[in-house]
């Protein structure tokens, strides 16, 4: 797989109550690493805005850097506003 896409949080325009879960988002990022060929990008996005959202999108920041190695490049720009979107994306090389 050459690039993988997750939309952390709620889906737009749908019920706010049901959320991505921390624990079942990092099995799910895991197991898209893993099927990841090189030079493919995993982008995340993890809106923060609603509970639990700043702590999955901390655990999914985490999870990131612990990937940090030769063949791998992680990339989490600094958001300016509070509530933004945050944005992750390892290039595995």
């Amino acid at each position: 797989i050459k690039a993988m896409v997750f939309n952390l949080g709620y889906l737009p325009g749908g019920d706010k109550a049901h959320t991505t879960q921390q624990a079942s988002t990092l099995d799910a990022l895991q197991q898209a690493f893993g099927l990841l060929m090189p030079g493919g990008i995993l982008s995340i996005i993890a809106y923060t805005g609603h509970p639990g959202g700043r702590d999955e999108a901390e655990a999914v920041r985490q999870w990131a850097t612990t990937l940090t190695r030769a063949d791998t490049e992680v990339v989490i720009p600094a958001s300016e506003k509070n509530n933004a979107p945050e944005w992750i994306r390892i290039n595995k090389q």
